[in-house]
């Protein structure tokens, strides 16, 4: 067990904990934010969540959620 959270360590990233530029910000902010759809609705919050494998229909299940929903579908 130790020999494997030595191979997994090393791909560890410390990452920062100051927050973003305002350089990223803005960036965010007119490259991102401004083009999500349905960012201006006003409805109660909801989180829905898949997992599956592959070609199972979570795309197109969360496609059709969120045009009815005119929901934030967020990817990973």
């Amino acid at each position: 067990m130790g020999n494997i959270s030595k191979q997994v360590a090393q791909y560890f990233r410390n990452d920062a904990v100051e927050p973003p530029s305002d350089e990223v910000r803005s960036y965010l902010d007119t490259t991102y934010f401004n083009r999500l759809p349905f960012k201006d609705i006003v409805h109660p919050k909801l989180l829905i969540v898949f997992s599956g494998g592959n070609a199972v229909g979570k795309s197109t299940l969360a496609k059709h959620i969120e045009q009815e929903l005119q929901a934030l579908v967020i990817e990973n």
